[in-house]
């Protein structure tokens, strides 16, 4: 893999190298960092949600170093997407319980039915 950083270097992430930073074609909140790879199956197609909550999908044919390749900023993108997300420490939340509360905060704002994460 290679190594990409993250939020401006302070994090590095060893990624495949099909993996892009969608950034480089749509705007992403400065809170997180999205790559998708492009090169695996397309089962589910994944979307990517902009900072305006606009959402589309990147399908990675951007050629390198910027230009115009063949790529699609508003659909049609295939492959897995790792979203790193900068989250805000909450005081009433016991660390053994952090996971827990943000997955239930990120299944809520989803409108899921229901969060079913076990516990140990």
């Amino acid at each position: 893999g290679i190594k990409r950083p993250l939020f401006g270097g302070a994090l590095r992430v060893r990624l495949p190298p099909s993996y892009r930073d969608v950034s480089d074609v749509r705007e992403v909140p400065d809170h997180q960092e999205v790559w998708q790879d492009f090169l695996s199956s397309p089962s589910p197609s994944p979307s990517v949600v902009g900072a305006n909550g606009a959402s589309g999908s990147y399908d990675g044919r951007r050629e390198e170093g910027g230009g115009g390749g063949g790529g699609s900023s508003d659909g049609g993108g295939r492959g897995r997407v790792l979203v790193v997300e900068i989250l805000t420490y909450q005081d009433g939340v016991e660390d053994d319980d952090a996971g827990r509360f943000f997955f239930d905060d990120l299944a809520d704002a989803n409108g899921a039915a229901a969060s079913p994460l076990g516990r140990k």
